[in-house]
C-alpha cells in the first residue's frame, strides 16, 4: 500500500537519481533505463518503494531540460496530493 511516507521519499530519491543521470550520463538509448533501474533499486534497498516514481525517473531522464526546478515542481505537487489523501482519509 502507498504509505506517506514511500510517497515522498520514493520520488525524491527517483527524482535525485534522474538528476544526476542527466547531468552524468550522455543522451543515448540507455540512460532511460539506467536511471529507472538505479531509481527502483535505490528506493528497495532503502525500504521506500513507490513504483510511480520510478515511472517518474524513467519520464524525466527521457527529457534534457529537467532541472531543479522540475524537481521542486514535481515534489511540489506529490506533498499536495500525500496532504489532500491524509485529509479527505481523516475526514470519515
Amino acid at each position: 500500500a502507498a504509505q506517506p511516507r514511500n510517497v515522498i521519499y520514493g520520488f525524491f530519491v527517483s527524482l535525485s537519481v534522474a538528476l544526476l543521470v542527466n547531468l552524468f550520463v550522455p543522451v543515448g538509448w540507455i540512460r532511460v533505463p539506467f536511471a529507472t533501474a538505479l531509481a527502483i533499486a535505490t528506493m528497495c534497498k532503502m525500504g521506500i518503494p513507490h513504483p510511480p516514481a520510478g515511472a517518474a525517473a524513467a519520464t524525466f531522464a527521457s527529457s534534457d531540460k529537467f532541472d531543479g526546478v522540475y524537481f521542486a515542481l514535481m515534489l511540489l505537487g506529490t506533498l499536495i496530493a500525500v496532504i489532500t489523501a491524509i485529509l479527505i482519509n481523516n475526514l470519515n
